[in-house]
């Protein structure tokens, strides 16, 4: 599962896909974001930029359960769990 099945397998179970924003934040929606962060190499001290992805709940422009994941699978599970 990712981000581009995501909402076929939330439609067969009988998710209203209006309750989901795939990639972008929308209130009354739970929203799944991909970010990039800018980490130090912890041995080489280099930085480095790093997937993630937030699973929240969005109201009235405030997060609420807020979830990062460094794996898209892990993410979309959550977010469907």
């Amino acid at each position: 599962m990712n981000m581009e099945s995501l909402p076929s397998w939330l439609d067969a179970i009988g998710v209203p896909l209006e309750v989901i924003s795939i990639g972008k934040e929308a209130d009354n929606t739970w929203c799944l974001l991909r970010t990039d962060r800018v980490v130090e190499d912890e041995q080489s001290g280099v930085e480095k930029t790093v997937a993630a992805w937030e699973v929240f709940w969005r109201e009235q422009g405030n997060r609420y359960d807020w979830a990062s994941f460094t794996n898209e699978q892990v993410a979309c599970h959550y977010l469907f769990g």
